[in-house]
């Protein structure tokens, strides 16, 4: 997995380096534990707590994520 332990039970994602690429791809158990819907939101709040804009693209395990 791309991430790290921040404190027992929680985890922070590498959302600098994954949001500073126009398109990535992220796969669940590899990348992420939860549920695919659940990481979208993740992600759209990482995004927006950047002021970045994104697309968030769900097929069946795989999150895609493009900038705008």
């Amino acid at each position: 997995m791309t991430k790290k332990s921040a404190t027992k039970g929680s985890y922070i994602y590498p959302w600098d380096k994954w949001l500073a690429k126009p398109k990535i791809t992220l796969r669940r158990g590899e990348d992420f534990d939860c549920q695919p819907h659940s990481m979208a939101i993740q992600i759209r709040g990482a995004a927006s707590r950047r002021n970045i804009e994104v697309s968030v693209l769900i097929n069946d395990d795989i999150v895609t994520v493009v900038r705008k």
